[in-house]
């Protein structure tokens, strides 16, 4: 006869039976329930949250206004020529929320642009920003090129995505990411 069951058996009654094994079981959901409370509530502590008011340092002379008219409704921004060192007191006493620089070279691509702040928000906040900039400095370099109108609307159309979850029933929208002007 085959012994190997039978201590199979035998192990694992007497592992189920301990104590630390019971209150692993009944811990585990628990810590796994924290672990996701803990993340919803950064994510929302770290959400944008009210209007912001930033300032502009445009080096190029020509993507400062078109910046902040691109930037998101909750956030006011006026075009700068303070000095960085007094724009980064007024971020620390709460004056500003931030500021960008746009250096000089940046429709060139030699230099990037950067957003100083003492908290930039949440992921969604940081890709709003950068989406910002990107569409901004995108429009001056096909200015700069001379390209025509058509070009440039081809350019800055967006493209819209579907994700079409295939299932046994058939096909289902997952997430329709529409672009936004």
């Amino acid at each position: 006869m085959n012994k190997i069951p039978l201590i199979a058996r035998s192990e694992y009654l007497r592992r189920v039976r301990t104590k630390a094994f019971v209150i692993a079981t009944l811990l585990a959901p628990i810590a796994l329930l924290a672990l996701v409370a803990v993340s919803v509530w950064v994510g929302i502590v770290t959400q944008e949250g009210g209007a912001r008011t930033v300032a502009v340092v445009d080096e190029t002379g020509e993507l400062g206004a078109a910046l902040s008219e691109r930037l998101p409704d909750n956030y006011a921004a006026r075009v700068e020529t303070a000095p960085l060192d007094s724009l980064r007191a007024r971020v620390e006493r709460g004056a500003l929320d931030g500021y960008f620089v746009l250096p000089e070279r940046r429709i060139s691509g030699d230099d990037e642009a950067a957003f100083y702040s003492e908290g930039v928000g949440g992921f969604s906040a940081q890709m709003r920003l950068q989406r910002a900039v990107e569409d901004v400095v995108r429009r001056a370099r096909l200015r700069a090129t001379g390209a025509s109108d058509d070009v440039r609307r081809a350019a800055e159309s967006g493209v819209d995505v579907r994700m079409v979850a295939l299932t046994e029933e058939g096909e289902e929208l997952v997430a329709a990411i529409l672009h936004q002007d």
